[in-house]
């Protein structure tokens, strides 16, 4: 198994560790903002939490796509 592979498999490992370690802080804050509808500050955080999960799996794609096209291509 060559490097870029393994550097790819742990960057989906640390991602998945993150993303299940704050899931349930997430949930709490959803929930607190559905209540509470004129609070912003916890809207916020969730918008950028979806935001950097949204990169995390943009380049996730990239770095398999890539992987494929250096080793099938």
């Amino acid at each position: 198994m060559d490097l870029f592979i393994s550097l790819i498999v742990l960057y989906f490992a640390i991602g998945l560790l993150i993303y299940f370690s704050t899931i349930k802080g997430v949930r709490r804050k959803i929930a607190f903002v559905k209540t509470d509808t004129e609070s912003q500050e916890g809207s916020k955080s969730v918008v950028w939490w979806i935001v950097g999960l949204t990169i995390w799996g943009v380049v996730g794609i990239l770095l398999i796509v890539s992987w494929f096209l250096i080793n099938v291509g």
